[in-house]
């Protein structure tokens, strides 16, 4: 007998797992698959089977009558139906599909519905009744347009002006308002704006006109008028200023070494003992005044007699009654002061009026200047201006004043349609940027 001869052992292939890829990659799943594709199976089925009773499952035998058992047939197998038409047959575990209803009952059908009777016997809801008059009302506006189509095709093209307006055409309401590239090319519904689109939010112009001392050759009682209200404008500020500086002198300035001293002797008020070696203690303040209740006990002395209390309720009652008594008599009195009285709701009157008027002429103010849309107030951009002596009276020599730019931003402001912002020239950037030379750049030394 020939020796056999042993092969090596296939080494298992070891993979590294080390990143999810190649634990997806090279995880075996096989068995999980198998699993979840039978739970399917049975789910479409009939269900899990794991789920399912005992009784669903099995089928207890209770008879007891003992079968023959028949001889085992050498051909049976040719009597058993092919495997090939196995899938034909029912299955068991599926429910059947339910039965339809009879159709000799009409009942459930929705022409025997109550609004569906009381609709075929001819009365109709004030809803039905509205949509049936809105029906022959639509019927009718195309009836006659149809005629009038038909009545202007056998006319015949009527002639027109070419230089004219051209047929008047009824335009729908969405569309009014709307150019004719428009009205002929789309068919879009516009957006709706706004209602103070078309209101204007303040009467500011939107481009001033400027003084007329600002001219490049002006008059010299209309440039002194420019200068004097330039001087007044910076007088404005030059008090402003100094009302501030002389605000911010009422506040002793601490050094850090001041305010760390005074911060200590704060915290520590009351911890040691003071200069004369004494320390106050609690309620000596309190030794020599009386503390009174505040709610003294009643003595037999102070309570007040059945007589006295009498006494002060007739008291009251008379002072009650006397009061009464003035008021019904000014009541009575003001009948004979009805014209005093119309003179003095006349005078009310007017003055309620009065204040409306200026109320509304306050109102109408605000609406006509500038509002504060933001935390920063608006400041209207300096008044550009020449001296005297800057003035020349040609175009090649005259140089201009202010920004342009700032101008229009400043009149958005100024006419509400943006909010007021500080102005910032020369923002530096906070991030501070390192210069860096790259070594493939950098030159030998």
């Amino acid at each position: 007998m020939e020796d056999l001869e042993v092969q090596p052992k296939a080494k298992r292939k070891r993979h590294s797992k080390k990143n999810k890829r190649d634990w997806r990659k090279y995880s075996d799943i096989k068995d999980v698959e198998d699993f979840l594709d039978e739970q399917r199976v049975q789910e479409r089925t009939g269900g899990l089977v794991a789920e399912k009773d005992d009784a669903d499952l099995f089928v207890l035998d209770t008879s007891i009558t003992k079968q023959k058992i028949k001889p085992r047939d050498k051909y049976a197998f040719r009597s058993k139906p092919l495997r090939t038409y196995q899938n034909l047959q029912p299955d068991p575990r599926i429910p059947p599909v339910p039965k339809a209803q009879p159709r000799g009952d009409k009942s459930h059908r929705a022409d025997n519905l109550p609004h569906k009777i009381l609709r075929d016997n001819g009365i109709l809801t004030p809803h039905q009744r509205a949509k049936l008059m809105k029906s022959f009302a639509d019927r009718k506006k195309t009836k006659d347009k149809m005629d009038e189509v038909k009545q202007s095709r056998a006319k015949g093209v009527d002639p027109y002006d070419l230089w004219g307006e051209g047929p008047k055409t009824d335009v729908p309401k969405r569309f009014r308002g709307a150019d004719d590239h428009f009205m002929r090319f789309t068919n879009m519904r516009r957006v709706q704006a706004p209602g103070t689109y078309r209101k204007k939010t303040t009467k500011v112009a939107a481009v001033e006109l400027p003084e007329s001392g600002a001219s490049y050759n002006p008059s010299y009682d209309d440039h002194q008028d420019l200068l004097r209200k330039v001087y007044e404008d910076e007088l404005r500020v030059i008090r402003q200023r100094k009302k501030i500086e002389q605000w911010q002198k009422g506040f002793k300035k601490w050094k850090p070494k001041e305010m760390e001293e005074n911060y200590l002797n704060e915290m520590s008020a009351g911890l040691f003992e003071e200069e004369d070696g004494t320390k106050k203690e609690e309620g000596e303040e309190d030794e020599g005044r009386e503390v009174r209740p505040p709610n003294p006990p009643m003595t037999s002395e102070g309570r007040k007699t059945r007589q006295q209390r009498n006494k002060q309720k007739a008291i009251r009652g008379m002072a009650s009654y006397r009061r009464l008594t003035k008021l019904q008599r000014i009541r009575e009195n003001d009948v004979y002061r009805v014209k005093s009285l119309r003179k003095q709701i006349a005078r009310d009157q007017a003055k309620v009026l009065r204040l409306k008027l200026k109320d509304r002429r306050k109102k109408l103010a605000a609406q006509a200047g500038t509002k504060q849309l933001g935390r920063t107030k608006f400041e209207d951009v300096p008044v550009a201006f020449k001296l005297s002596t800057e003035l020349t009276g040609s175009f090649r020599e005259l140089q201009p004043e202010g920004n342009f730019i700032r101008e229009r931003f400043k009149n958005f402001q100024k006419r509400n349609m943006i909010e007021a912002r500080a102005w910032q020239r020369n923002k530096k950037n906070r991030r501070n940027l390192k210069d860096k030379v790259r070594r493939t750049h950098k030159e030998p030394l």
